[in-house]
């Protein structure tokens, strides 16, 4: 039997966890073309990831989709790819897909705090459309 040294286990366990975090990170997403709302929606249920769009913002929006083995990030910027959009990643892991112009985060927490302080207005109706779904078996 051989002896491990304390180095070599905390080795062999950092390079376990890189392998899983990786393979985590990539998946086979089949995003279709077409509109591009349905294929951040499909987008957000194949990775797990929450993201937030403004409906009317990507209304008319076309997209190539994406098809392969690819990492979420590499995933999203190809659906994106072409459209005039970005995506603005929060902390909490949440995404923002905002128009190109309005990528930076002070720029999309200004739209945001704005939008919240505007007054209600009756005739224009605005729709954000949140998709986020649950991975795991975990108990609830």
């Amino acid at each position: 039997m051989s002896k491990r040294t304390p180095f070599k286990s905390i080795l062999l366990a950092s390079a376990g966890t890189l392998l899983f975090a990786n393979a985590a990170a990539a998946g086979a997403f089949d995003v279709p073309g077409g509109d591009l709302k349905s294929a951040l929606k499909a987008y957000s249920v194949q990775s797990g990831i929450p993201v937030v769009v403004s409906d009317e913002t990507v209304k008319g929006i076309s997209t190539t989709g994406v098809r392969g083995d690819l990492s979420s990030s590499d995933a999203l910027s190809r659906i994106l790819s072409g459209t005039g959009f970005t995506a603005s990643h929060d902390p909490s892991g949440v995404i923002a897909i905002v128009p190109r112009r309005a990528s930076s985060n002070a720029n999309v927490l200004t739209q945001m705090q704005l939008a919240q302080a505007a007054p209600v207005n009756s005739h224009a109706v605005e729709t954000v459309t949140v998709t986020s779904s649950k991975l795991g078996g975990g108990d609830v």
